[in-house]
């Protein structure tokens, strides 16, 4: 009887936690504020994207970009893991063309674009208006 409870038990914890793996936390876009002292002539506004994981321009990343165009960054910085699993490079195109900001748009790569690198990637992202950054 109780091996039976643990079973179900860990099947629904299971379930639980796929579920907001899958449906919930991607679609929970986090934005903070913090002030750094820095001598500036006028405060900075840098956004940091890490781990978008992105496969094309879906809900996700729609809303990624209203929230971009809400807080005009004058940096974006995007700091690894823009695609996911099995895509393809242009399939995070779609999202990285419309990212703009005034003093550019910054990216180094993560470990998913270490395992699935790309020929010539210094020549997509410039196209796509990014700065690449390597080692």
């Amino acid at each position: 009887m109780m091996r039976k409870f643990l079973i179900i038990f860990a099947a629904v914890a299971g379930l639980i936690v796929a579920v907001d793996g899958f449906l919930i936390e991607p679609y929970r876009i986090e934005v903070t504020h913090s002030s750094v002292q820095a001598l500036l002539t006028r405060p900075l506004k840098i956004a940091h994207l890490s781990d978008l994981h992105t496969s094309g321009l879906g809900r996700r990343e729609r809303k990624l970009l209203l929230l971009l165009d809400e807080e005009h960054p004058d940096v974006i910085v995007i700091t690894g893991d823009t695609m996911t699993w099995g895509h393809h490079h242009a399939n995070i195109r779609p999202l990285l063309s419309r990212l703009h900001a005034p003093l550019g748009v910054w990216l180094v790569r993560g470990n998913w674009e270490n395992h699935y690198a790309l020929h010539n990637e210094e020549a997509f992202y410039a196209q796509l208006g990014i700065h690449f950054l390597l080692n």
